[in-house]
């Protein structure tokens, strides 16, 4: 008996092994083996303690790597027309907030929340805005994308460099 990963059973004619017709060949589709399927309860809250100790360990081992990488990263923001993408598996919250408290940086850092569900690009606008204490026209009149030039144009006037760190940039508002 032959038994396929569909659960085909077929049963050969034992005579002939030339040939075999139609109505010696049986098949049954419902009788295979069938997956097993079971509950299994979890403990949630053991699982993420778990996984909060492995993401100590792993950004104990990974942050002395990274360091490496925060000179460069200066020197690219030094320079005004650069922007750094973090990417990876994994929360990059804490490498990013270690490269902010490095000496040296001589800009304003905001900080976002990208996770947030309160977040959006007119959420970011006016922080910016609040933070900086900037004195923006009317947004009404402006569409977001007007709104962030007149805003990138007011930055570059005052001269001032900033730093913006969007954490989960992929958050539910900012797709």
């Amino acid at each position: 008996m032959i038994v396929s990963q569909l659960g085909i059973r077929k049963r050969k004619y034992k005579g002939n092994k030339d040939h075999v017709s139609d109505e010696e060949m049986e098949e049954d589709f419902d009788s295979g083996p069938q997956a097993k399927r079971s509950l299994c309860e979890i403990d949630y809250a053991r699982l993420t303690q778990m996984m909060d100790h492995m993401d100590v360990e792993q950004m104990a081992s990974c942050i002395p790597k990274v360091k490496d990488y925060f000179e460069q990263w200066q020197r690219l923001l030094a320079a005004k027309n650069y922007n750094i993408l973090v990417t990876g598996k994994g929360s990059k919250m804490k490498i990013i907030n270690k490269f902010v408290e490095q000496p040296g940086l001589n800009m304003e850092i905001l900080c976002v929340n990208g996770a947030s569900l309160t977040t959006s690009t007119k959420s970011i606008f006016s922080m910016i805005e609040k933070e900086l204490k900037i004195k923006m026209p009317t947004r009404r009149s402006m569409t977001p994308i007007q709104f962030a030039r007149e805003l990138g144009e007011t930055i570059a006037k005052g001269k001032r460099h900033i730093l913006l760190i969007i954490h989960s940039l992929d958050g539910p508002n900012l797709r």
